[in-house]
């Protein structure tokens, strides 16, 4: 269960950022109950507010996105980051190109030092890296490169083998044809050099 901060503040605007910074996330990214409004004196002596707040994301991944906010700022790079479904984080920027590389290799990289940071503090659940939009693209690029042998095989009778992928990108290509009435596909091979077989049934 994801834990409630409180903070009290003169107005609602005041309290809400007293927990936004200790969470270092954005205001849509929290849930929020007014705990106590208190006006003295008809408003003469101002007001006092207390407000709660808990991400509505895990703590795994409030705590990934402080990590790679540190980590960016470091490395002066300029670039926002947010959370999309839940667990990936987004990073989208003039910079985020940066944090892409050669095929992907920065953010693959990128990635597993994150989840390896936040794991030795114990959260067991990994989080996913996007940067400028990045592997939404090569989501499409794959669903089409599968579809495609997939005629190929189907036409030819024979299997097809992809170049080494990484685990999220083997995933889209058996996600795309998993219920594909003449093919089938099977992981072969260690990592990092793991391929994804396209073969007909």
């Amino acid at each position: 269960m994801k834990e409630w901060l409180e903070a009290e503040g003169k107005n609602l605007e005041e309290a809400k950022e007293k927990i936004l910074q200790k969470l270092g996330m954005s205001e849509e990214e929290v849930e929020w109950e007014v705990v106590e409004e208190e006006r003295r004196f008809l408003g003469l002596l101002g007001q006092k507010v207390k407000v709660r707040g808990r991400p509505k994301v895990g703590l795994h991944v409030v705590k990934a996105k402080s990590l790679l906010r540190d980590l960016l700022k470091l490395m002066k790079v300029e670039a926002s980051i947010n959370v999309a479904n839940g667990n990936t984080i987004v990073i989208e920027g003039r910079d985020a190109g940066l944090l892409i590389g050669r095929r992907g290799l920065t953010l693959k990289a990128l990635e597993e030092w994150v989840n390896m940071a936040i794991s030795k503090e114990h959260y067991p659940k990994r989080v996913e890296l996007d940067a400028g939009g990045y592997k939404e693209k090569r989501k499409k690029k794959l669903r089409e490169v599968a579809l495609k042998i997939a005629r190929k095989v189907e036409e030819e009778g024979k299997a097809f083998t992809l170049e080494p992928m990484a685990a999220w990108e083997r995933r889209v290509i058996h996600m795309t044809l998993k219920d594909h009435p003449r093919v089938y596909t099977i992981s072969v091979g260690g990592e990092p050099y793991r391929r994804v077989v396209i073969a007909p049934k």
